[in-house]
């Protein structure tokens, strides 16, 4: 049984393919942080971490689905996305949508490796 308000799980994985949810970037008391960046960050830090309990990280991921509100969010997302992530880059499609959360500004979502 899980605790989880949605009926998903974090992360599934399938053979040598491990699948992650859409990781918001809020911190330990759920609150969204001030700064695009602090809450972007968050996020890629909530996605490794869920990578890492799947036996997977950040440098087997070959798929990313980014969730921004705004496409005013696009270049500063691009810059720090580029700060976690390394060449050869995955494959990613970004979308400017509504997101499930009143307040989030970012979502990420991944397809991985696992080690």
């Amino acid at each position: 049984m899980s605790n989880h308000p949605a009926p998903l799980s974090a992360t599934r994985v399938l053979g040598d393919t491990v699948y992650v949810s859409g990781q918001v970037g809020v911190d330990a008391d759920g609150r969204i942080p001030e700064s695009f960046a602090d809450e972007v960050n968050a996020a890629i830090g909530n996605l490794a971490a869920a990578l890492e309990s799947a036996g997977s990280g950040l440098e087997h991921v070959v798929r990313i689905g980014v969730y921004l509100t705004d496409h005013e969010y696009f270049a500063e997302m691009n810059q720090l996305y580029r700060d976690r992530f390394a060449e050869p880059y995955p494959a990613r499609t970004t979308a400017v949508t509504g997101l499930a959360v009143p307040g989030l500004r970012f979502e990420i979502d991944a397809i991985a490796a696992v080690r």
